[in-house]
């Protein structure tokens, strides 16, 4: 049986630890744990993938605003990604 990778069981404990908080941050929507994205293409190395509607430049945010690139836990740290997509909405379906 393979072994879990250190980075993605860090990411793991970072999400249970740090989801409430991050979500507090603007336009914060979700959070997940993924690759991180680095180039525009998908690194070997594990995070915690925060969802934003709008991703803006660091200087156009106040320091307490910005999401921080590394999250603490217990065992070590862990970095984070920030991704920006359009925030998912569930539809109600009409009856006809």
């Amino acid at each position: 049986m393979p072994s879990i990778p250190e980075d993605f069981r860090l990411a793991r404990i970072a999400a249970r630890a740090y989801t409430n908080v991050v979500l507090r941050y603007p336009n914060a929507f979700g959070c997940a744990v993924g690759r991180r994205i680095s180039g525009g293409r998908e690194a070997a190395e594990f995070g915690l993938t925060v969802f934003v509607t709008r991703k803006l430049p660091a200087s156009m945010l106040r320091a307490e605003d910005l999401i921080p690139r590394e999250l603490f836990v217990s065992d070590g740290a862990i970095r984070t990604d920030v991704v920006e997509t359009p925030e998912t909405r569930l539809a109600r379906r009409l009856e006809a």
